[in-house]
């Protein structure tokens, strides 16, 4: 949590991000070689795993009881019972580990297998978005003529696309926290290419049946796969990590803060606490009377920097966790250092201990916009605001769980036989938070909002478009907040 380190849940990613599909469209030059693996050498990984997480997972049962697990691992076992190719064991694994519904729980196959596969292998061409409950095609990258942006996928290769999602959730389940539906959906959605070939199918030709936008008649089409290639810039956001504009006529600031990581600052040669700072003292400067505080797309980064950013943005004395504990196998893991660079004592004290809101807070009306890929560091944050009732939630249910996560120290073990590796977050962090319904999942927006089709299509934000329009007309933020915070 604290910086996230992603390890890839499929053979195609090192890190979310890091990969996107080209437009080179040529055909393999041999197949993809699936190593093969013997009973005893799965057998033997996966005791070995089972072992690991046992002494080293922090929140091993945080969403399960312990005998449902030793009877999940005897079932993956069974499944063991003849020999498998490398890709039926990653699945396997996959299967394992999904119980624990940990996001930053990861699976990674070996870096020699993942640049084979990808130089011998063609993959889905089209990149998809799940609106309105339809996959609609944001781009096709094979380039077909009839094909266009907003056209429904209704079928890939006779399976509809609704059964596709379920099975591959089936594999994914840790791609959020708790029983998140919207963050696994939103990771699948940027790396559908992916999970499909893995998971799935590993065709390099597609029989498509789809819905052109606006159209009643369905229509079939054959595509060909294209290469997946690594882009030159490994995990960053998009656009600068921060960035505010104020809107004079409305008294309103909007915040876009993509991420906490220190790494995508130092790249973009910004000090955060300082550039926080100066953000609300622009804030305090424009008399801007309300906030919206865009955290989409955020998947987490430093506590430090949350912590001073939540001083800006929670306007009465805090907590960000109520505990943080380890296995009870590596409590010493508890102890402070690098690269958390914590001044002295215990972790617990620092983060345990009550933070004073800044002089700069905030004292005006917040909305916060979350969706599926707001996870880590950044839903503690959407999570101690709707606690804290210092804004209201517009969006969709976070990525990261409500009530706190797994991460902190991450151990990571590279079985011996299949080479593949798994990481292991070894921190039970507890959020300082009101206890509500639906604590299971991630934090749940006040108004739920998502993008919608015709928006989607003319390029409108749909959330932001709502967002902005509640603060035009008051009345909606004006009696969502408790008494003694509205101005």
């Amino acid at each position: 949590m604290l910086k996230k380190i992603i390890y890839a849940v499929l053979i195609v990613l090192s890190v979310y991000g890091c990969y996107s599909i080209s437009s080179q469209n040529e055909a393999s030059n041999e197949p993809p070689a699936y190593p093969m693996l013997t009973q005893k050498q799965m057998e033997e990984d996966l005791d070995l795993l089972v072992k690991e997480l046992e002494q080293k997972h922090a929140g091993l049962y945080r969403y399960q009881a312990q005998p449902s697990w030793k009877k999940h691992v005897k079932l993956c076992r069974k499944n063991l019972q003849k020999p498998h190719n490398l890709l039926e064991f990653h699945k396997t694994i996959h299967r394992l580990v999904r119980p624990i519904r940990c996001g930053h729980t990861r699976v990674k196959l070996p870096d020699e297998f993942v640049e084979k596969y990808q130089q011998n292998k063609l993959f889905f061409p089209l990149q998809l978005k799940f609106i309105e409950g339809k996959a609609l095609v944001v781009k096709d990258l094979s380039r077909h003529p009839k094909l266009k942006k907003g056209d429904q996928i209704l079928s890939i290769n006779g399976q509809n696309l609704d059964k596709i999602i379920s099975e591959i959730q089936e594999y994914t389940s840790g791609l959020a926290d708790g029983f998140n539906q919207t963050g696994q959906l939103r990771v699948i959605e940027q790396h559908f290419a992916s999970f499909y070939a893995v998971f799935l199918d590993d065709s390099e030709e597609f029989e498509l049946n789809f819905r052109p936008y606006k159209a009643q008649k369905p229509k079939k089409i054959q595509i060909k796969g294209i290469k997946l290639i690594q882009n030159e810039v490994t995990n960053p956001p998009a656009n600068i990590p921060l960035k505010l504009d104020l809107i004079d006529d409305l008294k309103l600031g909007i915040l876009k803060l993509s991420s906490f990581d220190p790494q995508i600052f130092e790249k973009y040669h910004i000090d955060f606490p300082s550039s926080i700072r100066a953000v609300f003292q622009k804030l305090y400067q424009a008399q801007s009377t309300h906030l919206i505080l865009d955290l989409r797309g955020n998947t987490g980064g430093d506590l430090l920097h949350l912590l001073v950013f939540l001083s800006y943005v929670i306007d009465e004395p805090f907590k960000v966790f109520e505990k943080i504990e380890a296995n009870p196998n590596q409590k010493d893991s508890l102890q402070p250092q690098k690269p958390f660079k914590i001044p002295s004592g215990s972790v617990n004290f620092i983060f345990k201990m009550q933070t004073i809101p800044h002089t700069l807070c905030f004292r005006g009306q917040i909305v916060v916009l979350t969706d599926g890929l707001t996870f880590s560091a950044a839903s503690v944050a959407a999570a101690l605001i709707k606690s804290h009732q210092s804004g209201i939630l517009l969006g969709e249910e976070s990525g990261g769980a409500y009530l706190g996560n797994n991460s902190g120290i991450l151990s990571s073990i590279k079985l011996p036989n299949s080479s593949i590796t798994v990481r292991i977050p070894m921190w039970y962090y507890a959020n300082a938070v009101r206890k509500i319904p639906q604590s299971s999942s991630g934090v749940i927006p006040d108004f739920a909002i998502q993008q919608n089709a015709q928006d989607f299509q003319e390029d409108v934000d749909t959330v932001m478009k709502a967002a902005i329009a509640m603060i035009r007309e008051k009345k909606d933020i004006h009696l969502s907040l408790p008494l003694h915070k509205r101005s």
